[in-house]
């Protein structure tokens, strides 16, 4: 076999290794499953941190939130083209329920987004980030 002929044969393999590494570069980036470092910043009480953890399915994410012990369930989340939505509830000490609207981009191992829920009877939006635990 010639020079130029071995040359020739390399071509299509490098190409399907090349197709193949960024197939896999690009599930792995949109793969949010796993563990989280979230910190919601000025909250009443300070930047809020807890662990959230996600598993994504599909488009569907599901999970939960811990606060050092106090658990938030994850509702209506989704993921599609690199934006994260969910919903997390809770109870209110003075009784009924708090409802936030989450939304996020996802850049490989972070992301940023932000919070909004009622507070007083109007909007509250509250920045937020988290970092894929390591």
């Amino acid at each position: 076999m010639t020079m130029i002929a071995e040359r020739a044969s390399l071509v299509p393999m490098r190409s399907i290794f090349l197709a193949l590494t960024l197939i896999v570069a690009a599930w792995a980036a949109d793969d949010v499953s796993g563990d989280w470092n979230y910190v919601m910043s000025g909250g009443p009480n300070g930047d809020t941190p807890a662990l959230m953890n996600l598993k994504l399915e599909g488009t569907t994410v599901t999970g939960s939130f811990d606060f050092g012990g106090r658990k938030l369930t994850i509702s209506q989340g989704s993921f599609e083209n690199g934006v994260l939505k969910m919903t997390v509830k809770r109870d209110r000490p003075e009784g009924g329920a708090a409802t936030y609207a989450m939304t996020a981009k996802v850049t490989g191992d972070s992301m940023e987004g932000t919070t909004t829920t009622d507070f007083m009877g109007g909007p509250a939006t509250a920045p937020w980030k988290a970092k894929r635990k390591k």
